[in-house]
């Protein structure tokens, strides 16, 4: 019996010492608050350029969602073709996530004190190109969306938390491009 008892409490200790990642429960950006965009164009054809080192320093491909994932989901959500004869092609050159290791006091001290341990670097770059369907190859019009945005994480920080952190950092930055998808992008091809 007193195996028993001790088996249980162990397992209790153990359960309330384990971390609920937040993955599951945070890899939906819905975008429904997003202004849809009016654009000038026929056709919106979006492609993704950037390929990911999949190894440190980048950390994008362990985000969920991805920063690119995220950033195709908004620019379909957001940008709605009301024109005809000319295609906007939307090329995503970087969607990336860096992470950028912080000096940090070593020895003795070093075990006392709650300092930034990591930053996360992320950034976002997106090119806009006007085209004729007549002519492809000739770019009648383009513009650039770039948005970047840092998270510094405290030494120590759980994975439930480096989960939110970098939900969070995602959502920032995805906020950022809307910013420049309603103002750029619609300036420069909105409907007049």
């Amino acid at each position: 019996m007193r195996k028993f008892i001790a088996m249980a409490c162990a397992a209790l200790l153990l359960a309330s010492c384990a971390e609920t990642p937040l993955k599951k429960t945070m890899t939906d950006m819905s975008f429904d608050k997003v202004q849809p965009v009016a654009l000038d164009v026929g056709k919106i054809e979006v492609s993704d350029q950037y390929k990911p080192p999949m190894q440190k320093p980048n950390v994008e491909h362990l985000f969920k969602p991805t920063p690119v994932d995220a950033v195709t989901k908004l620019l379909n959500k957001a940008l709605v073709a009301e024109g005809a004869g000319k295609t906007l092609r939307v090329i995503i050159d970087d969607a990336s996530v860096v992470d950028e290791p912080l000096p940090m006091t070593d020895g003795f001290w070093g075990n006392f004190t709650q300092e930034p341990s990591d930053r996360y670097k992320a950034k976002v770059s997106l090119r806009f190109q006007l085209v004729d369907d007549a002519a492809p190859d000739i770019i009648l019009g383009h513009a650039e969306v770039i948005a970047s945005r840092n998270r510094t994480l405290l030494k120590g920080t759980t994975l439930a938390d480096r989960d939110k952190a970098a939900y969070d950092l995602t959502a920032e930055l995805m906020s950022d491009v809307d910013d420049g998808l309603q103002t750029i992008v619609e300036n420069t091809f909105g409907k007049k």
